[in-house]
């Protein structure tokens, strides 16, 4: 998929990352801004891929056993972080390959994944209670994800998106935590603390109101399955 999106963006479109802080605009660097920004979204978008029929599927959890079913979207998150964890590794290996070393950041990374896995477990737990009741919900999901996909700062910096529509952008809620792993894992820049608390802000109240929703819901979870 590196190879195809990077094929895709940075030859056909001969796209290159704006950021004027970036010496280098070669198509590897191209290749590894977008690479980090493609595992920071996957860090989000797999459990919540995956939380529409997260309930549905083990309805024994829910009526014949007593289980702590607020738990699943948690065990999703953390095989994702093992898949990002993989994903993390064969990019510092392809910057060693590119770049001849590595970032001193790099330390800062399980800091970083901290904001969008919160996010992506506080939107796992919303998803997960709802598809219980709407079990075409999934289908929704897939197109909001898409969506989001293309309104995160993966493929393109900030500083390319024109001016009237950069707010867009930065207050997309998922990209403080793009630009977090990116700064780390790549760029080798220390990311202001603002952003990280902003990220880390967002987590939270998403993680506390995914919650929240899922134990009022889960109650009526036996009557409906």
């Amino acid at each position: 998929m590196l190879l195809v999106f990077t094929f895709v963006f940075g030859i056909v479109f001969k796209a290159r990352w704006g950021d004027p802080n970036i010496k280098s605009q070669s198509l590897a660097e191209f290749a590894l801004i977008m690479f980090s920004g493609q595992i920071a979204f996957q860090l989000f978008s797999e459990p919540v891929s995956r939380a529409s029929t997260l309930i549905v599927s083990v309805p024994n959890f829910v009526k014949k056993i007593v289980f702590p079913i607020q738990i699943l979207p948690v065990v999703i998150a953390n095989a994702t972080v093992f898949q990002a964890a993989v994903s993390c590794c064969v990019l510092c290996v392809l910057s060693l390959f590119i770049k001849g070393s590595l970032p001193w950041t790099i330390v800062l990374i399980p800091v970083a994944l901290i904001p969008m896995l919160l996010m992506g477990v506080g939107v796992s737990w919303f998803v997960s209670a709802l598809g219980v009741y709407v079990r075409d919900i999934n289908f929704v999901v897939n197109v909001c994800l898409q969506l989001l996909y293309y309104s995160c700062p993966i493929f393109y910096s900030i500083h390319s998106v024109p001016i009237k529509y950069q707010a867009f952008i930065a207050n997309n809620p998922l990209t403080p935590g793009i630009e977090l792993i990116r700064s780390c894992l790549v760029l080798g820049i220390v990311p202001p603390i603002h952003t990280w608390v902003f990220g880390m802000g967002i987590g939270i109240v998403v993680a506390i109101a995914g919650y929240a929703w899922f134990m009022m819901t889960k109650r009526g979870f036996a009557d409906v399955l």
